[in-house]
């Protein structure tokens, strides 16, 4: 394929959705990502043979574009439908009613961790044509007349291309932009635009993997979502409810998610003494069959979930974008929700087809 070339700096959900769709119109694209692996927080970790979601949970698409990829055109073998419900759960009421709006519609995972969905997106990438390349740090980007270059840390170039598209967190991609106005030869502009990238900011989440190697039989639903949406414990998930790649036979792995007073305050904490916070606040709710697990793993999300939101059209001023575009969810209502992160970077496609091809 020999259209233009265009960089997407993210290889989360929002940049493989924005890459697949200007490769598929004829770009030739080539997704950047910092980190050694796909789909930003739609993460799984491996835990022995055990597949561990430690980011997002799970992927609720509705009637969306994603729904129709999932189903229709990605494979669907490892597809899985979440049946369990997420109910709630208070300090004086212990788990009482379903969560309604959790319930509402079908949720989804895969057999070998949500993450699957963030590489058949880079493997439907790759067969058409595009490039990824991870372990790669964009610091900074310049313009030449109607190309653009990146940069990493080193100051060693990616290489030129006809449009770019960022997608990190939205602090993040501020930061990149920032960094890159000095080299562009109108600033003002780029810098008009970070003012309006950095009005979303993002909690922070701790997420705490517990195994089990004699758990009890699952309860009767699939995860506990807390009433009160200040404590400390704000999710609690049993990953038995996926599949058997997710636990082996009586081995269970529960998830949980802490709020974002707990996550600020114990961010910088010791694991063990994170850890032993956290089992004192499962014991509560779930009993003492799960107040001494056989291991435990911590992973702290610095950019978790949006505060709010800028509307696309004024991160991605009409007449002013040049040969810049930024995704993400935090440009979607609903911010945070992995299907409003692949439409973000489908709109950024589309916008970029406009512009560039």
């Amino acid at each position: 394929m020999n259209g233009p070339r265009i960089a997407v700096i993210g290889a989360g959900m929002a940049g493989l959705a924005a890459a697949i769709t200007l490769q598929t119109a004829g770009a030739t694209v080539t997704v950047i990502e910092k980190s050694r692996g796909l789909g930003g927080r739609v993460a799984t970790r491996r835990v022995g043979d055990l597949a561990v979601d430690h980011g997002a949970q799970n992927i609720k698409p509705g009637e969306s574009a994603l729904h129709s990829l999932m189903t229709n055109q990605l494979s669907s073998k490892d597809l899985v439908q979440i049946e369990k419900p997420v109910c709630l759960w208070s300090t004086s009421a212990g788990v009482h009613a379903a969560d309604e709006e959790r319930n509402e519609s079908p949720k989804y995972s895969y057999y070998n961790g949500i993450n699957t969905i963030a590489r058949l997106l880079a493997a439907r990438l790759q067969e058409l044509g595009g490039t990824v390349i991870l372990n790669a740090t964009v610091h900074h980007f310049a313009t030449n007349g109607g190309t653009v270059e990146l940069f990493d840390n080193n100051n060693v170039s990616f290489g030129e291309f006809q449009g770019v598209v960022v997608s990190a967190p939205l602090p993040q991609a501020a930061d990149i932009v920032a960094t890159s106005a000095p080299f562009t030869p109108e600033p003002i502009l780029l810098l008009d635009r970070v003012r309006s990238l950095r009005q979303v900011e993002y909690r922070s989440c701790i997420s705490i993997m517990l195994g089990y190697y004699n758990a009890p039989p699952p309860p009767d639903y699939y995860a506990l979502l807390a009433q009160d949406r200040t404590a400390d414990l704000q999710w609690l998930a049993f990953e038995s409810s996926k599949g058997p790649s997710h636990c082996k036979g009586t081995h269970d792995v529960l998830i949980a998610q802490m709020g974002p007073r707990f996550s600020k305050y114990c961010y910088f904490e010791e694991d063990a003494l994170t850890a032993s916070r956290v089992i004192s606040d499962i014991r509560n709710v779930v009993g003492e069959p799960f107040h001494s697990p056989d291991w435990f793993q911590v992973k702290r999300w610095k950019y978790s979930q949006p505060i709010g939101m800028v509307y696309f059209d004024d991160a991605n001023p009409q007449g002013s974008e040049g040969l810049l575009l930024v995704c993400g969810d935090g440009l979607r209502p609903n911010a945070g929700k992995i299907h409003e992160a692949y439409l973000s970077g489908v709109e950024a496609g589309e916008r970029g087809i406009s512009l560039w091809l």
